[in-house]
Protein backbone atom coordinates (compact mmCIF):
# COMPACT_ATOMS: atom_id res chain seq x y z
CA UNK A 1 0.00 0.00 0.00
CA UNK A 2 2.85 2.37 0.88
CA UNK A 3 4.60 1.61 -2.39
CA UNK A 4 1.42 2.27 -4.40
CA UNK A 5 0.74 5.60 -2.67
CA UNK A 6 4.39 6.70 -3.02
CA UNK A 7 4.36 5.81 -6.72
CA UNK A 8 1.08 7.67 -7.21
CA UNK A 9 2.45 10.75 -5.45
CA UNK A 10 5.62 10.61 -7.55
CA UNK A 11 3.58 10.34 -10.74
CA UNK A 12 1.25 13.22 -9.75
CA UNK A 13 3.90 15.68 -8.61
CA UNK A 14 6.90 14.87 -10.84
CA UNK A 15 5.64 13.39 -14.09
CA UNK A 16 2.18 14.95 -14.41
CA UNK A 17 3.34 18.31 -13.02
CA UNK A 18 0.51 18.52 -10.50
CA UNK A 19 1.02 21.12 -7.74
CA UNK A 20 0.60 20.40 -4.04
CA UNK A 21 -1.98 23.09 -3.22
CA UNK A 22 -4.50 22.12 -5.94
CA UNK A 23 -4.03 18.49 -4.91
CA UNK A 24 -4.91 19.24 -1.27
CA UNK A 25 -7.87 21.38 -2.34
CA UNK A 26 -9.21 18.65 -4.62
CA UNK A 27 -8.81 15.97 -1.95
CA UNK A 28 -10.70 18.10 0.58
CA UNK A 29 -13.42 18.81 -1.98
CA UNK A 30 -13.71 15.07 -2.65
CA UNK A 31 -14.13 14.43 1.11
CA UNK A 32 -16.88 17.05 1.33
CA UNK A 33 -18.71 15.52 -1.63
CA UNK A 34 -18.43 12.01 -0.12
CA UNK A 35 -19.77 13.25 3.23
CA UNK A 36 -22.63 15.05 1.47
CA UNK A 37 -23.73 11.94 -0.43
CA UNK A 38 -23.28 9.78 2.67
CA UNK A 39 -25.50 12.11 4.73
CA UNK A 40 -28.18 12.32 1.99
CA UNK A 41 -28.24 8.56 1.46
CA UNK A 42 -28.36 7.99 5.25
CA UNK A 43 -31.43 10.20 5.58
CA UNK A 44 -33.14 8.43 2.64
CA UNK A 45 -32.34 4.94 3.93
CA UNK A 46 -32.96 5.76 7.61
CA UNK A 47 -29.35 5.08 8.52
CA UNK A 48 -27.19 6.98 11.02
CA UNK A 49 -25.41 10.07 9.80
CA UNK A 50 -21.65 9.91 9.25
CA UNK A 51 -19.65 10.60 12.38
CA UNK A 52 -18.25 14.12 12.29
CA UNK A 53 -15.65 14.97 14.91
CA UNK A 54 -16.29 17.72 17.41
CA UNK A 55 -14.47 20.83 16.21
CA UNK A 56 -13.10 22.43 19.36
CA UNK A 57 -9.77 24.01 20.22
CA UNK A 58 -8.61 23.84 23.81
CA UNK A 59 -7.67 26.95 25.76
CA UNK A 60 -4.18 25.55 26.27
CA UNK A 61 -3.66 25.32 22.52
CA UNK A 62 -4.94 28.87 22.03
CA UNK A 63 -2.58 30.08 24.77
CA UNK A 64 0.41 28.37 23.15
CA UNK A 65 -0.46 29.75 19.72
CA UNK A 66 -1.00 33.26 21.08
CA UNK A 67 2.35 33.13 22.93
CA UNK A 68 4.13 32.07 19.74
CA UNK A 69 2.37 34.75 17.72
CA UNK A 70 3.13 37.37 20.37
CA UNK A 71 6.86 36.64 20.20
CA UNK A 72 6.86 36.47 16.40
CA UNK A 73 4.90 39.72 16.02
CA UNK A 74 7.22 41.51 18.47
CA UNK A 75 10.23 40.29 16.49
CA UNK A 76 8.69 41.49 13.21
CA UNK A 77 7.82 44.86 14.72
CA UNK A 78 11.36 45.27 16.09
CA UNK A 79 12.79 44.56 12.64
CA UNK A 80 10.29 46.97 11.06
CA UNK A 81 11.29 49.61 13.63
CA UNK A 82 14.98 49.18 12.79
CA UNK A 83 14.26 49.39 9.07
CA UNK A 84 12.15 52.52 9.55
CA UNK A 85 14.84 54.20 11.64
CA UNK A 86 17.45 53.34 9.00
CA UNK A 87 15.28 54.65 6.18
CA UNK A 88 14.52 57.85 8.07
CA UNK A 89 18.23 58.31 8.77
CA UNK A 90 19.06 57.88 5.08
CA UNK A 91 16.22 60.04 3.76
CA UNK A 92 16.40 62.87 6.29
CA UNK A 93 20.10 62.77 7.14
CA UNK A 94 20.69 66.45 6.26
CA UNK A 95 17.73 67.63 8.35
CA UNK A 96 18.74 65.37 11.22
CA UNK A 97 22.30 66.70 11.13
CA UNK A 98 20.99 70.28 11.26
CA UNK A 99 18.72 69.54 14.22
CA UNK A 100 21.49 67.71 16.07
CA UNK A 101 23.92 70.59 15.56
CA UNK A 102 21.30 73.07 16.89
CA UNK A 103 20.69 70.82 19.89
CA UNK A 104 24.45 70.49 20.49
CA UNK A 105 24.94 74.29 20.40
CA UNK A 106 22.04 74.79 22.80
CA UNK A 107 23.40 72.21 25.22
CA UNK A 108 26.90 73.73 25.06
CA UNK A 109 25.48 77.21 25.78
CA UNK A 110 23.51 75.88 28.75
CA UNK A 111 26.61 74.16 30.17
CA UNK A 112 28.62 77.35 29.69
CA UNK A 113 25.97 79.39 31.57
CA UNK A 114 25.88 76.82 34.37
CA UNK A 115 29.68 76.84 34.61
CA UNK A 116 29.76 80.63 34.77
CA UNK A 117 27.11 80.86 37.49
CA UNK A 118 28.59 78.07 39.59
CA UNK A 119 32.15 79.32 39.25
CA UNK A 120 31.12 82.90 40.08
CA UNK A 121 29.68 81.72 43.39
CA UNK A 122 32.69 79.70 44.43
CA UNK A 123 35.46 81.59 46.17
CA UNK A 124 38.81 81.21 44.54
CA UNK A 125 41.49 79.91 46.85
CA UNK A 126 45.01 81.07 46.47
CA UNK A 127 47.78 78.60 46.05
CA UNK A 128 49.66 80.02 49.01
CA UNK A 129 49.35 78.03 52.12
CA UNK A 130 48.34 79.79 55.27
CA UNK A 131 51.15 80.29 57.60
CA UNK A 132 50.73 78.41 60.80
CA UNK A 133 51.74 80.26 63.93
Amino acid sequence: MLLVSATTMYYLFEIAGYDFLPFVANVLLLFVVILFFWAKSASLLNRPLPPIPNMEISERTIGMVSDELHGWINCVLAIAHDITIGCCWLVFQHQIDEKLSVADRTIQEQFRKIDETVLSRLPFFSNKEKKMQ
